[in-house]
């Protein structure tokens, strides 16, 4: 497994893709800031929740997170490269399982780029701002600890999600129709089951949710589930799918 997940990092450190996301992210995270930052009054910059509104900006590497994953695995069957892979490694369960650890990984690597990102614009423009941040509530820290375990099982997410749907265009468009429109129309006609989303869980975590969310550990492990759901039944599909 060592090896394994040596290549699959070796495969994310060679390619250009990663400096886009992170390039990315800058531009999302800065956007992102500069509204909450000029938008907000300074009384409620200096707040628990209202810091924590200009942290949110770095949510954003959690989407990043995700699409990292379903490219990390459809851009394998896009360019044909699957094939030398699971010559390489028979049993393809071991590369499903390299590449949910490897892109969780590297999710995590995008939260901590996305906050460090969100730290070093923000503390500087609200210092300007003469507003002093809370930075050593507790709050803070959950919502800090959320978002790096957001990003992290969202890139496992997409790991997973590519395996049952390997068309790079059908897994982006069809994660993208149900995070963004989907759970909006389910939030809007049954609530209570929308809490169970994987968006509405990863708000739980992130704790940016609502009073009626589920509570950051439930939004994790509703998160884990979808994740060993659908890795479960993609390395079914892996193992009988014909990939020449």
């Amino acid at each position: 497994m060592t090896g394994l997940l040596g290549s699959e990092w070796l495969k994310i450190r060679t390619t250009r893709t990663l400096v886009w996301y992170l390039l990315g992210i800058v531009v999302v995270v800065g956007v992102t800031i500069a509204g909450q930052v000029t938008s907000a009054p300074d009384n409620v910059l200096a707040d628990v929740e209202g810091f924590v509104d200009v942290l949110e900006a770095a949510t954003w590497a959690s989407l990043f997170a995700l699409l990292f994953g379903l490219i990390g695995v459809t851009g394998e069957y896009r360019h044909e490269t699957i094939t030398q892979t699971f010559l390489a490694v028979p049993v393809r369960e071991r590369v499903v399982a390299a590449k949910l650890l490897t892109y969780a990984g590297a999710g995590l690597l995008l939260g901590v780029v996305a906050l460090l990102i969100t730290v070093a614009m923000a503390l500087p423009w609200l210092a300007a701002k003469g507003v002093d941040p809370p930075l050593g509530e507790r709050s803070v820290a959950l919502f800090i600890v959320g978002l790096l375990g957001t990003t992290a099982l969202w890139g496992a997410l997409g790991v997973a999600f590519a395996t049952v749907v390997p068309n790079q265009v059908a897994a982006i468009v069809s994660a993208f129709v149900w995070l963004l429109i989907l759970e909006t129309v389910l939030a809007g006609l049954a609530p209570d089951v929308a809490r169970y989303s994987p968006r509405s869980a990863a708000g739980a975590l992130m704790r940016v949710e609502g009073e009626e969310a589920l509570s950051m550990w439930e939004g994790a492990a509703v998160t884990l589930f979808y994740i060993a759901g659908l890795a479960v039944l993609g390395s079914q599909l892996v193992i009988r799918r014909d990939v020449t």
